[in-house]
């Protein structure tokens, strides 16, 4: 499976979410899009690298955003329901990674 495949989750509003994780093409142009300053506020960036995860909201296509108002609708769109069940699927799935790295270091 490619690395940046499309995953699927749902948020507590019960819509289906599509998400991917976002090459390095993807976060060069999400600086782009959101422009130098808020490129160095980290808790605007993480919410941003969130929202453009996500790729379908219930089978609806999210386009990837080239300027900053349409991050923000992005993240408008997702709402804190959107934003927690991407965000909690991503940590979910970089804790299994980790556990299970950890678990074929320790049987070497």
């Amino acid at each position: 499976m490619a690395a940046n495949a499309e995953k699927e989750t749902k948020d507590s509003l019960g819509r289906t979410l599509k998400y991917r994780r976002l090459g390095a093409l993807d976060r060069a142009r999400l600086f782009k899009a959101v422009g130098p300053q808020n490129s160095q506020n980290a808790p605007y960036l993480g919410m941003a690298m969130i929202a453009c995860s996500c790729t379908f909201v219930d089978e609806i296509p999210i386009p990837f955003p080239t300027r900053d108002s349409e991050v923000e609708n992005a993240i408008a769109r997702l709402g804190d329901e959107g934003m927690d069940a991407i965000s909690t699927a991503i940590v979910a799935e970089e804790t299994a990674k980790e556990e299970a790295a950890n678990a074929t270091a320790s049987e070497a």
